[in-house]
């Protein structure tokens, strides 16, 4: 009777190809609401959603639980190991960007460099300046 109710990796799997499955449809529902009502629309319909973060965070603690359950139940798999290991780098590198990075756009012509971007978010720059040279440099973030 236990037999029965235990979740095998079939069952994880599934689950799994479900949750991507719903992510791409996410991500194809943002790209067609980003083309019609902008950015902004985008952004607050889909991609800040708790549900989208959360369908991320599902698949990311998912994905490598699959994986090494299948690479050690088949020996000889450490290529496959290694391209899995990249996937989660990205989904990785995905949750850093959406909780520490900052939305907003760079606009830079060909070999232009520019240390400015434009964002809706309030920052205060306060420089105090002793004969022309820098002493204090503070960046303060208004929520």
């Amino acid at each position: 009777m236990k037999e029965r109710f235990r979740f095998s990796n079939t069952h994880w799997f599934v689950i799994l190809a479900a949750l991507v499955i719903v992510f791409s449809v996410m991500l194809a529902a943002a790209t067609f609401i980003e083309n019609g009502y902008g950015t902004e629309a985008a952004n607050g319909a889909v991609y800040q959603a708790i549900w989208f973060q959360i369908t991320g965070f599902l698949i990311l603690c998912l994905f490598p639980l699959c994986r090494i359950i299948h690479i050690i139940r088949s020996r000889g798999k450490t290529l496959s190991l290694l391209f899995y290991s990249g996937i989660i780098v990205v989904f990785i590198g995905y949750t850093v960007t959406q909780y520490a990075g900052h939305f907003g756009m760079l606009h830079l012509r060909e070999g232009a460099i520019s240390r400015e971007i434009q964002t809706s978010e309030s920052f205060l720059d306060v420089r105090i300046k002793n004969d022309n040279e820098p002493v204090f440099l503070k960046t303060a973030h208004q929520t």
